[in-house]
């Protein structure tokens, strides 16, 4: 009636020929190594002499198909398995073994005891391993087939076994419904979206913002459920660009605390965060893209680099801070997105020096004759390091202000950074330890010492070599560590408190700008999560690059 038999080298409980296995209450058989908690042989019987309680777990393998002579009442809320065919599966459907290989025709030399909540008998039959997946997080007001959600549904995918997957999304008996709510938990209105199989198509009548897709499939006399977090917005996502869903962090725990490879720093316990909607690069910034409003140039880089390339389609480094900030600027300036005059499209500018937004006039830092002329320079000459930096001092580029409501492109926030190496994805479950997979060889390129020739990549190596995360972004992990906005110094804690593009309050002399992410050379530091540089906003490295967002309004 209570009590653990668990974490044996055998079997947990064998019944031997004829024997009586009675229980009831809480009991917690399992993970006993031999994979078998309770065993009985042929003309053994278990029998329930009362209900089961909540936390009570028992796993149960059979020679033969198991009897039971009455109705088993099952208290909802009882421990269910987190790995195998019912994973994720809640409480209050199957009280159920945790032995692989469960066969739908009731095979016993294959199956295992499943208590099944319904009717209270036992069967050897459990719920399929579903999953269910969605095209993308958002959709677009420009044209109606972005408005269209799609899923499918597949059988057994990434189970211990069988290995396979099959595809069961048009398959005959699979019916799918839907509810959708708003940011408040309230239900819309079936008005605004059509479903159609497999699909929702949103009415262009439903407002822009975020809302929570609830889906359910109904397949085999089973339900399944998965809940999406989608965004409507009036977007239109150039080439090489993607549209990333609003995000929201509730602050209840610090995101994977429990994990020291995936544990944030940022999204921490007590701190809430609503990401917007943002149209984010989903490559670094080339060399080619970066001389559109900038004369680029890797003179005085480390030999360990890679120079500037004939065609400009290496990732711009050996640039600092705030450079980056006078691109993004200039590359809202010459954005025809944000309105047909300069003067226009200048309101639209994420960044401003006291008070102004154009960088041509911060001080002549924009100039260059020739094919160059009204390109950014940037610091040159001996010690030139320091120009801008002293145009804008006290406070290490404190005289630097961020409209954060600004539709303009710019550079994400810490956050915003993170939430896209993560994919978009704010829960413990379905973590990577790097950005798209746990294996950083197919998501970033690094190299091993000694150096050996050039060591960041190319954007064609990159996007024909590895594979993105889930938002469809390359490279956020490995290659080059990239800018962000936030401010950072050594003795900065983030809490509960801090702001939503950083601390405000490093004014001081030891204030560094972040840059978040693992390079090439940092063979101890790649995962996405495990290294935040804390850097002068002047200093220039050979392995730090950047990519640029913007607000979507």
């Amino acid at each position: 009636t209570g009590g653990a038999i668990s974490n044996n080298a055998g079997t947990g409980v064998y019944v031997p020929s004829n024997g009586k296995f009675m229980v009831s209450g809480k009991p917690y058989i399992s993970g006993n190594t031999s994979t078998t908690n309770l065993k009985l042989d042929t003309g053994a019987v278990m029998t329930v002499t009362g209900p089961f309680v909540t936390g009570a777990l028992i796993g149960v393998k059979t020679t033969t198909p198991p009897t039971i002579p009455q109705p088993v009442p099952i208290t909802s809320g009882y421990g269910y398995q987190t790995g195998g065919y019912n994973a994720g599966v809640l409480p209050g459907n199957y009280f159920r073994g945790d032995i692989y290989g469960v066969t739908e025709d009731g095979d016993p030399t294959s199956g295992e005891a499943v208590l099944k909540l319904s009717g209270g008998s036992i069967s050897t039959k459990v719920r399929d391993n579903i999953t269910i997946d969605i095209d993308k997080k958002i959709a677009s007001k420009t044209n109606e087939a972005a408005k269209k959600f799609t899923f499918t549904v597949t059988k057994d995918k990434g189970a211990v076994a069988p290995a396979t997957s099959t595809d069961l999304t048009s398959a005959t008996g699979v019916t799918y419904s839907y509810i959708l709510k708003d940011h408040t938990d309230e239900v819309v209105s079936t008005t605004y979206y059509t479903p159609n199989a497999n699909t929702i198509t949103l009415v262009g009548n439903i407002p822009t913002g975020t809302y929570r897709l609830n889906v359910t499939v109904a397949y085999g006399g089973n339900s399944y459920n998965a809940s999406f977090d989608i965004s409507y917005a009036n977007v239109t996502v150039p080439s090489d660009y993607v549209a990333t869903p609003a995000g929201y962090f509730s602050g209840a725990a610090t995101l994977c605390a429990s994990d020291n490879d995936r544990k944030s720093s940022l999204f921490v316990s007590g701190r809430r965060v609503s990401i917007p909607v943002l149209i984010a690069s989903n490559h670094e910034v080339s060399q080619a893209e970066y001389e559109r409003y900038c004369i680029y140039s890797s003179q005085g880089a480390p030999t360990t680099g890679k120079g500037k390339d004939d065609d400009g389609n290496y990732p711009a480094y050996w640039i600092n801070w705030f450079d980056t900030i006078v691109y993004c600027n200039l590359c809202t300036m010459n954005d025809t997105t944000f309105g047909s005059t300069a003067s226009e499209r200048l309101n639209h500018c994420a960044y401003s020096l006291n008070g102004e937004k154009d960088p041509s006039k911060w001080n002549g830092i924009v100039e260059g004759t020739g094919v160059n002329a009204g390109k950014y320079c940037g610091p040159s000459g001996s010690g030139a390091d320091y120009q801008l930096s002293n145009e804008i001092t006290p406070a290490w580029g404190g005289g630097i202000v961020f409209d954060e409501n600004a539709d303009g492109w710019r550079l994400p926030t810490g956050v915003e950074w993170e939430y896209l190496a993560r994919g978009g994805n704010l829960t413990d479950e379905g973590q990577f330890i790097f950005s798209g997979s746990n294996t950083s060889e197919e998501i970033g390129w690094r190299y091993s010492y000694p150096y050996t020739g050039a060591k960041c990549h190319n954007l064609q190596e990159t996007k024909s070599e590895k594979i993105p995360n889930a938002l469809g972004i390359y490279n956020m992990s490995g290659n080059l560590e990239e800018y962000v906005w936030d401010r950072s110094d050594s003795t900065e804690t983030i809490g509960p408190t801090t702001p939503y593009a950083g601390p405000v309050s490093l004014a001081t002399p030891d204030c560094h700008r972040m840059s978040r992410g693992g390079a090439y050379d940092n063979l101890e530091d790649i995962m996405y999560n495990g290294r935040i540089r804390h850097d002068d906003p002047w200093s220039r490295w050979v392995d730090a690059g950047f990519r640029v967002v913007r607000t979507v309004q």
